[in-house]
């Protein structure tokens, strides 16, 4: 994930990229889209958030290995995820910062339940804030559409360029196909648009009443289960419930159900995973 977030940031700077920046205020090619870029970037901040965790309670455990390198890992995890973090910014896309507030707050109530360290909590807050407050300023400063954007979403004036039309407009014609043809479904698309931009709303729009019941209880069995998974101190297993969890949310957002393939990886995984929370710690997961 680290390896991967690096080759994007050396592409994206790059010729035709740069120029798009410019003009979009958006990190972003004709390959990686700002919102794939931004998704990878909060995969990448979430996994080491859950690896800091993981090095936290190995440093309890009284491994002599573990704590003679929990220096080294805590700086390169929290390195990675200011990278992740600022990437993010720089990708200026709503769902993965809508993903990444949601799965960090989840992330800040498991601490609070395994009785993490307060003062460490409040200084890892701290610090956050600074990281991200001065990502935000760098990203604005170099022409990041960011704030833009989450502004014309709550003035109601989301339109790019007479192409795209409003959300919630959007997911109101999306509705109307679904009541019209509720046995059989209209299809993947709206007409003359494209997809709705949420997975539950195209699973109705193409399969119909049963075709979407039978989805939204696949999803919110693999969001349960993932929750679960992730709040399991037994469990080595919490950072593919994470994922999900940020998977399953970018998909109310954006995303459609024939192309976005890391989310059907990701549910089959969670769904396929047998839970076996054997009292362990393993460190080389991730």
């Amino acid at each position: 994930m680290a390896i991967a977030s690096f080759a994007v940031s050396t592409i994206i700077f790059q010729g035709q990229s740069s120029r798009i920046f410019v003009e979009q205020g958006r990190l972003g090619n004709e390959i990686l889209n700002p919102i794939s870029i931004g998704h990878q970037s909060v995969s990448l901040a979430l996994i080491c958030l859950e690896r800091l965790s993981i090095i936290n309670r190995l440093n309890k455990s009284n491994v002599k290995e573990s704590k003679r390198n929990n220096i080294f890992y805590v700086i390169i995890n929290i390195s990675l995820m200011i990278f992740g973090i600022s990437l993010v910014i720089f990708a200026a896309s709503r769902s993965p910062i809508i993903a990444i507030f949601i799965c960090g707050s989840l992330f800040l109530i498991k601490l609070q339940r395994q009785g993490f360290n307060i003062f460490k909590t409040i200084s890892f807050i701290v610090v956050l804030i600074v990281v991200v407050n001065f990502a935000l300023g760098f990203a604005l400063d170099s022409g990041s559409s960011l704030l833009e954007r989450f502004a014309s979403t709550l003035n109601g004036d989301e339109f790019y360029d007479g192409r795209f039309i409003q959300r919630p407009e959007l997911y109101q014609m999306a509705m109307q196909l679904i009541n019209d043809n509720l046995a059989t479904g209209y299809g993947l698309e709206i007409p003359h648009i494209g997809y709705p931009h949420n997975l539950i709303l195209e699973a109705f729009l193409s399969t119909g009443l049963f075709g979407g019941c039978l989805f939204v209880i696949i999803y919110v069995y693999a969001l349960v289960k993932s929750i679960k998974l992730f709040f399991n101190r037994k469990s080595s297993w919490g950072w593919l419930g994470l994922l999900y969890i940020q998977y399953a949310i970018g998909g109310m957002f954006s995303g459609n159900l024939y192309g976005y393939y890391i989310f059907w990886y990701l549910l089959f995984a969670i769904i396929g995973l047998k839970e076996n929370f054997k009292p362990r710690l393993i460190n080389n997961h991730m």
